[in-house]
């Protein structure tokens, strides 16, 4: 959930008080994103640990830095320190009467920032600065913060960005059709990624029974699942009756199941997925797109040659 009346504010700011060499960090983000822009050389330097559109020409003209790296290992870098954050721009619900906010359906990375934010280490002061929106799904799990831990909250109301609906080639409906009837049975624990061909997977499930969802990405698909009764997460061993997910991106029919369901269990992606979690689970089966694939069936899904996609 990008933040993004504070991303322009930030760079608003940036520019009319002419700083110098500023460093963002980030996952996937959405909507604009002018920290990539031709203009912003030697005044933002983005660094980016999972990337999306609105980067990729940023990172193939050289303006961008990317870190190729799994995503349950980037809490630990904040963590640790290893990268170092100054100030966390985050989006979140309004508190309630206790005072507790929810960073919504981005729990991903986003808990490990929050707890290297909120460290003092020698003289630096780091910073949590909160966008607060009414729209921000409140989440069970991870996704708790409360405002005493929070240094600024700004009023940003804005719905969420969503991804529409993608279509399915008839090439990826076929597989998706051997997927769904050969490899996927009964009882299967789902992981899945971004892409049509996990998409129409998930839509050719509806007849399966008891499957169980463990994935870092939640989807409109994985909504429509549940509701039909296919999945009942009864056989799960860890967390089992509840839909452990880390992120969610899809439409508001899938912000608005998160919203408040017990059901839904947001968690920190070194947990989500930490093979040891994921072992614990039956019959786990992973349903994701690849971008290259080569003679001995090794796969690529962040790149394509040397070009950074994800």
């Amino acid at each position: 959930m990008t933040p993004t009346h504070l991303v322009k504010a930030l760079h608003k700011y940036v520019v009319a008080n002419n700083l110098k060499n500023l460093k963002t960090v980030h996952i996937h983000t959405e909507g604009e994103f002018p920290f990539n822009d031709e203009n912003m050389k030697g005044i933002f330097r983005t660094v980016s640990l999972f990337t999306g559109g609105n980067c990729r020409n940023a990172l193939k003209e050289g303006r961008a830095d990317y870190v190729p790296i799994f995503l349950h290992e980037i809490p630990g870098l904040f963590r640790k320190r290893v990268i170092p954050l100054d100030i966390a721009l985050i989006n979140i619900s309004p508190p309630d009467k206790h005072g507790y906010c929810s960073i919504g359906v981005s729990v991903d990375v986003t808990r490990g920032a929050l707890e290297a934010a909120k460290v003092i280490v020698g003289i630096e002061n780091n910073i949590i600065i909160a966008q607060v929106n009414p729209h921000v799904p409140v989440c069970k799990g991870d996704a708790e913060i409360h405002v005493n831990n929070i240094d600024y909250l700004i009023d940003g109301p804005m719905p969420l960005h969503q991804m529409g609906e993608r279509k399915s080639s008839p090439a990826e409906k076929q597989i998706a059709k051997f997927i769904a009837n050969e490899l996927i049975t009964d009882g299967c624990t789902l992981q899945t990624g971004i892409g049509s061909i996990p998409d129409a997977v998930l839509a050719l499930l509806t007849k399966h029974k008891d499957l169980g969802v463990h994935t870092e990405l939640f989807s409109d698909g994985l909504v429509d699942l549940f509701k039909t009764g296919a999945v009942t997460n009864a056989k799960k061993k860890l967390l089992p009756g509840k839909i452990v997910t880390s992120f969610v991106i899809g439409s508001k029919k899938s912000f608005d199941f998160s919203d408040g369901n017990a059901c839904v269990e947001m968690k920190d992606v070194a947990w989500t997925n930490n093979p040891i979690n994921i072992a614990q689970n039956p019959k786990p089966a992973a349903i994701n797109s690849c971008i290259e694939l080569d003679l001995t069936g090794q796969i690529v899904s962040d790149s394509i040659g040397t070009r950074i996609y994800s």
